[in-house]
């Protein structure tokens, strides 16, 4: 990800990596988000099943290309902090599964044994994420959380990252920023594509305007134009109805139907009693 430099450069060049260090972890943080949403569409909140994603990705491969040990504790650091963020701001529970499991298999995988940086309120929602899958029989939760406090995995901290007036600290955020999954808030087309192909309703027909809908948006993003791209949401008429109709199914319920059904059949048979011989 970083320069491959010696220290002696590396000292040479330290302004133009504290304006970086940014950047690289706004990088970070993207691929560890594209590797929670697909622990997340696993449906499975196993450490096995986070591997399988893990791998997937070749996300094994995160520290590789950095031989600066400065530049590796930076690194380290960063990633810690970036992933705790989703154990404390994340509502989805398969999402704090896989931010611990992203702790526990970063600190065995780091090059260089870095401590992960706990504060109280971060800590208890650690705690508490163990202790709710423990409910619901994860183990592979608790049995994580319960290692990397029994190998001294966490240096307890009153704030999340170091406060100084050195130029290597001025670029950390004093406190922890509510800025996950930003482009599924501002609505990445991309990113919406995504999320519409792996939801379980796609067999809906009414995804296919939304599927049309992000695409088109896609399409206009990466300069093709505009009116290229609005003859993809120029859908027939019959189908946007069909779309409609089907959405309304789906969203009916099982006792709403059974009626229904029941009301043409005893139409379907009084026709045919009533019908000429």
């Amino acid at each position: 990800m970083l320069p491959n430099l010696s220290k002696e450069q590396y000292n040479l060049n330290k302004i133009h990596y504290f304006s970086y260090h940014g950047q690289v972890t706004n990088a970070f943080q993207k691929d560890c988000e594209k590797l929670l949403l697909a622990f997340e569409r696993i449906n499975d909140l196993s450490f096995k099943a986070y591997s399988e994603a893990w791998k997937k990705l070749h996300f094994g491969l995160v520290f590789s290309g950095q031989n600066v040990v400065e530049e590796r504790k930076f690194f380290i650091e960063a990633c810690f902090f970036v992933i705790k963020k989703y154990v404390v701001f994340s509502q989805n529970t398969a999402v704090q599964v896989g931010a611990l499991y992203t702790l526990y298999a970063l600190y065995y995988k780091q090059p260089i044994k870095v401590k992960i940086r706990c504060t109280y309120d971060e800590y208890t929602h650690l705690t508490k994420l163990v202790t709710k899958m423990q409910q619901r029989d994860v183990n592979d939760v608790a049995f994580i959380f319960t290692k990397l406090m029994s190998e001294d995995a966490f240096q307890f901290v009153a704030l999340p990252n170091v406060c100084a007036l050195e130029g290597k600290f001025m670029w950390q955020e004093r406190k922890m920023v509510n800025n996950i999954f930003e482009a599924v808030k501002k609505g990445d087309p991309i990113v919406d594509t995504k999320s519409v192909l792996f939801s379980k309703d796609f067999y809906s027909l009414n995804c296919l305007n939304d599927v049309s809908e992000d695409y088109a948006k896609g399409l206009e993003k990466y300069g093709f134009p505009k009116q290229d791209c609005a003859r993809i949401l120029d859908l027939p008429e019959e189908i946007q109805i069909l779309c409609k109709n089907m959405d309304r199914t789906s969203e009916s319920s099982l006792s709403v139907k059974v009626p229904i059904r029941t009301s043409l059949k005893k139409k379907a048979f009084a026709s045919r009693v009533n019908a000429p011989r």
